[in-house]
């Protein structure tokens, strides 16, 4: 059914003759181009609301966490002394804080990282003290 072609004398040479080496829009990209652009600005806000979503909701799941366990560190510390209470209070708040500072840091947006800095520093301070409490 199928005849055998030893050689080509004239090959093909229309619009589809190199489509495994595409090299963009063709004659068209200047029609195109404001589009393009526009749908990639648009692309890169998609992008940045979405990392603004998943900082904010680990914020506030770091938020809720961080209420329910002084809650129950309270709660378990009614018998204990207050040099006991004091410090795991710091050392929760610290250790949230520090979770706060390290979610904005590492997800957040540029200032949302500007912000993270000194909630970092209070958080690593608050481990400080509480580690400070609990010694002394």
């Amino acid at each position: 059914m199928f005849e055998l072609v030893d050689g080509v004398t004239k090959p093909y040479s229309g619009a589809f003759s190199d489509e495994f080496s595409y090299k963009g829009l063709g004659e068209y990209s200047n029609v195109y181009e404001g589009e393009i652009e526009e749908l990639s600005k648009q692309a890169d806000e998609l992008k940045t609301t979405e990392k603004r979503v998943y900082s904010n909701t680990l914020a506030l799941m770091a938020v809720f966490a961080a209420i329910f366990t002084l809650v129950n560190v309270n709660a378990g510390f009614a018998n204990m002394g207050v040099a006991g209470a004091a410090s795991a209070n710091l050392m929760v708040l610290g250790g949230f804080s520090t979770l706060a500072g390290i979610i904005g840091a590492l997800i957040g947006d540029d200032s949302a990282r500007k912000h993270s800095v000194p909630i970092l520093a209070v958080g690593l301070a608050l481990v400080a003290a509480s580690v400070f409490v609990a010694v002394v």
